[in-house]
Formats: C-alpha cells, structure tokens, sequence
C-alpha cells in the first residue's frame, strides 16, 4: 500500500514541477521583451517576424522583416507562399 502512496506522491510532485516551469516559461516570454539588455541584443538581429495573423485552422499570413523588406508570406498545409516583397515602410497604422 505504501508503495501505491509514494507513486502517486511522485507523480503529483512531478505534475507540478511541470506546471511550476511551464508557467516560469510564460512568465519570462511576456516579461523578457521589455529587458533592456535582450532589447539590445535584438537589434542587431536582420530578420524579424513583424506580424502574425490566423486565417483559419490550416493557415496563417506572416509579415517578415529582413534589413530595408518586408515579405507578406502564406503558409498553409505545410507550404509556403510569398504573397508581396516589397521596401520597408514603417509601421502601418492600427485601423481597428
């Protein structure tokens, strides 16, 4: 009996340190952009994902950044297709 205790002790404390560091790595995913030295490091970075929009289950639109272009891409089913490439034009304002 005591052995069915100490398994299910086991894995309740293994549960839960799971948890504990899914839940450490969401925490530093929304905190660590705003960290100036990582903003630093990030500017010498030439690609950059610039936006990100579902479209449906299979497919999603992907704004990408590279130097002075932009890149309007399509991936869906595992394939991608370039829609536009065009010069950077800043950032487009928010409409909604």
């Amino acid at each position: 009996m005591w052995e069915i205790v100490q398994a299910v002790l086991a894995l309740v404390l293994v549960l839960g340190l799971l948890l504990l560091t899914l839940g450490g790595l969401k925490y530093l995913q929304m905190k660590v952009p705003s960290c100036a030295m990582l903003k630093r490091l990030r500017e010498n970075e030439r690609l950059k994902v610039l936006e990100q929009r579902r479209i449906d289950a299979r497919s999603s639109l992907w704004l990408l950044g590279k130097d002075d272009k932009e890149f309007l891409v399509l991936i869906s089913n595992g394939q991608a297709l370039l829609l536009e490439a065009s010069e950077k034009t800043g950032k487009a304002e928010n409409h909604d």
